[in-house]
């Protein structure tokens, strides 16, 4: 939850991030519920500030809603070199090459059982 306290005519905001205790799934399962204050910067229509551990963005998401956005930095760094590595297994030459041979064949043998066109 935000507790905005002060909001200046340049963008800054002051304000309290509440949060609950972590849950099955989280990134710190050992963080108990607590709170931090924050000054932030609101530009771009995007509140930015650091919670302590994590950056996060706040954005208005519709008439009545936020949303809300923390990125960890580690997970990221983490999320980033696996996908890395699944993608350079995934997307070879090789694969490339053989899918597109696989389709151009398809592709001619449609021609080739395909009635032919009358209407000129």
């Amino acid at each position: 939850m935000l507790i905005l306290t002060e909001a200046l005519s340049d963008g800054l905001v002051l304000g309290y991030y509440v949060y609950g205790p972590s849950a099955k799934g989280s990134w710190d399962i050992s963080e108990p519920a607590g709170y931090v204050n924050f000054a932030g910067k609101v530009s771009d229509n995007v509140l930015r500030f650091n919670s302590g551990k994590y950056p996060v963005e706040v954005r208005l998401s519709g008439a009545n809603a936020i949303t809300m956005q923390l990125t960890n930095p580690e997970k990221k760094s983490k999320l980033g070199s696996a996908a890395r590595l699944w993608a350079a297994g995934r997307f070879t030459q090789e694969r490339y090459a053989k899918e597109t041979l696989t389709l151009l064949s398809e592709v001619l043998m449609m021609e080739k059982t395909a009635p032919p066109n009358l209407s000129s």
